[in-house]
């Protein structure tokens, strides 16, 4: 989610004119048309056990789990809009300014974002802070990959795209969310390196067994909180699901400066191992490592960011000269235990 005090006043998207092929918008308020061929969507609101967490009171996720999904028309997609309303959870909005589609919980806030004709890139800066580990190990890493909260699918798409050796599992708690990632964003189907879980986050990772050489976490409600995704229990289940060398990146959101608790939580979870990226306007990304102690020479770092900008367009050449610039010596270190 990045934070936006003046949200996009462009077109919003129909249904009938959805965007998975960069098709034009239309004026009307977007009712999350679904598409037939969305056959894993059934098993989804089946009984999915993880996603994005919002405040349990939201209780979105509940009021769509039916297992006779086997074909969602439209009118029961504007019914779970309406659902979600009267259960205090504010509709999905789709709009399009300057070749830009947005997904938006009410009017104030970017849940993310996609460039029409780069649907694969990284459109909002955080979004390119999260990836920011890929710096710090292998090509060859990660092999397996945890998002929780999957917005606008922009971190999913590019590392789907861009690590294909990767296995991606994606928690998010709203099934109208991937409903508008697949038909809005450009979310591949579900295969043998993508699997989509509905559900809660937070219970997601109190219960799997798996680990994961990086954990993506970017999960809000509408309005801006972050619920149990930024607590102490969180983030101790996160280190104990951390494969070997293995990195959590977290988006934390503060209106208000630094967001100094949240990163204090996280210290005392992984003894201080770990990094806050330089901030982003309300965003910043934190790192944190359970794995050995890392000693990277800046030379090193550079090299690598220029190898993943030819690779894929990304270019994070900004956010390390901006944390390097910290170290006196240009070698980025960091101790663990």
């Amino acid at each position: 989610m990045k934070v936006s005090f003046a949200p996009p006043t462009g077109q919003t998207l129909r249904a009938s004119e959805r965007g998975p092929q960069g098709r034009r918008s239309g004026n009307n308020l977007c009712q999350l048309k679904t598409v037939s061929q969305r056959h894993k969507f059934r098993d989804l609101c089946a009984g999915g056990t993880s996603n994005k967490h919002r405040p349990a009171a939201s209780g979105t996720a509940g009021l769509v789990r039916s297992r006779s999904f086997a074909f969602v028309c439209p009118v029961v997609s504007f019914l779970l809009l309406v659902l979600n309303r009267i259960f205090g959870m504010p509709g999905i909005r789709i709009t399009q300014e300057a070749g830009v589609r947005y997904l938006q919980f009410g009017a104030h806030w970017i849940q993310g974002a996609m460039r029409v004709n780069r649907p694969w890139s990284l459109e909002l800066e955080y979004t390119r802070d999260m990836m920011f580990p890929l710096l710090l190990r292998p090509p060859t890493w990660p092999r397996s990959v945890l998002l929780i909260g999957l917005g606008a699918a922009s971190l999913t798409k590019f590392l789907h795209r861009y690590r294909p050796h990767a296995k991606l599992d994606v928690v998010e708690i709203d099934p109208l969310v991937v409903l508008a990632a697949w038909e809005f964003f450009r979310l591949p189907q579900e295969n043998r390196k993508l699997r989509i879980e509905i559900g809660d986050g937070y219970r997601f990772m109190a219960t799997v067994r798996k680990r994961y050489d990086l954990i993506l976490v970017d999960g809000f409600d509408a309005k801006v909180c972050a619920g149990d995704l930024d607590s102490s229990a969180f983030y101790r289940n996160c280190h104990a699901r951390l494969a070997a060398r293995g990195w959590l990146a977290t988006n934390l959101v503060s209106r208000r400066g630094k967001p100094t608790a949240s990163i204090e939580r996280m210290a005392k979870v992984f003894q201080g191992a770990l990094l806050a990226l330089p901030p982003n306007e309300a965003n910043t990304i934190v790192l944190a490592t359970a794995g050995e102690s890392v000693r990277v020479p800046g030379e090193a770092l550079y090299s690598a960011a220029r190898k993943l900008k030819s690779q894929s367009g990304l270019d994070l050449t900004k956010t390390l000269t901006g944390l390097l610039d910290r170290y006196s010596n240009g070698i980025l270190e960091l101790k663990t235990g």
